[in-house]
């Protein structure tokens, strides 16, 4: 999937709000993505009461914001990379889920979250709320 993997990396940083976490090469930064605890997500607030749970709570539970990869490295695979690190994050920190909202109407970012394991579980307007969970 990936072009030169040997030449990929991904990075992380932990900083106060989260771990900040980017896919790229030696030359570009192709993307990046930022977990944050589920008492420091500030837009899940419409979702409370299905994330006030046995299910969802912050100790738990990662919120994952801004998963953004530049347009002209679409669809390479490196959203992927960024999952694969998401999810390896979750487990070094003994998190059971990953949540994330997303836009109903952006079917490439509805799509990946379904293929790699994703379930809607509420929607408001026209933002839907997905969780994963590890395993």
């Amino acid at each position: 999937m990936l072009e030169s993997d040997s030449n990929i990396k991904v990075l992380k940083s932990k900083k106060d709000d989260g771990t900040f976490i980017s896919v790229g090469d030696n030359k570009f930064n192709f993307g990046n993505c930022q977990l944050v605890d589920f008492n420091q997500a500030t837009n899940i607030e419409p979702y409370f009461s299905i994330l006030n749970t046995d299910n969802f709570n912050q100790d738990n539970s990662y919120y994952l914001q801004d998963l953004e990869i530049l347009p002209q490295f679409r669809g390479k695979g490196y959203s992927h990379k960024l999952l694969d690190s998401c999810e390896q994050e979750c487990k070094e920190n003994k998190k059971q889920f990953i949540l994330i909202i997303v836009d109903n109407d952006n079917s490439v970012a509805n799509n990946l979250y379904k293929d790699r394991g994703f379930v809607k579980c509420d929607e408001k307007g026209n933002k839907s709320l997905h969780y994963f969970k590890v395993s």
